[in-house]
């Protein structure tokens, strides 16, 4: 994967997780607010098994933070 599409990935990624955030906290003005905020766990479960497969790449904790927020695209940042 190229590093364009690894920053492109990482940069909806945070504006996912912005989009979740907003729709917790404002949930009566976001139209889906719910459905954004089942989505946002179901993604960040997602992420969770992500870390427990890519475990041995990830060796310290800024790699396990990493992993949550951007997932997969951050194990493959850190394979080029």
């Amino acid at each position: 994967m190229s590093a364009t599409a690894i920053k492109f990935g990482k940069i909806n990624t945070v504006g996912f997780w912005v989009l979740v955030l907003a729709s917790l906290i404002f949930t009566s003005d976001i139209p889906y607010a719910d459905t954004i905020s089942m989505a946002g766990l179901i993604i960040f479960l997602a992420h969770v098994g992500e870390c427990f497969i890519f475990k041995t790449k990830l060796n310290s904790t800024n790699d396990y933070i990493g992993t949550l927020i951007y997932g997969v695209f951050h194990v493959f940042d850190k394979n080029r």
